[in-house]
């Protein structure tokens, strides 16, 4: 699993880069850089309304459907 794969399952609700950097074991300016390359393709949005609060991501509808379609490839991966 990529750690662009990592991100996405990541997000089951909206969070800021640090709190996926924490559990995932990553630099912050790795996740930062993959949260910007999954805004850019549409794939999440920045959710903060806020200026000055922490930048919390979240899945757009085709982020969700991205999701889905890797679980599954996981679980018929896992099932062999």
């Amino acid at each position: 699993m990529t750690n662009r794969d990592r991100v996405l399952a990541a997000l089951d609700v909206p969070r800021c880069a640090r709190e996926i950097a924490e559990d995932l074991a990553l630099p912050v300016k790795t996740v930062q850089t993959i949260l910007r390359r999954l805004t850019a393709a549409g794939i999440t949005r920045c959710v903060t309304t806020q200026v000055r609060q922490a930048r919390l991501y979240g899945l757009t509808t085709a982020g969700r459907l991205l999701r889905a379609e890797q679980a599954g490839h996981l679980d018929r991966a896992n099932a062999l």
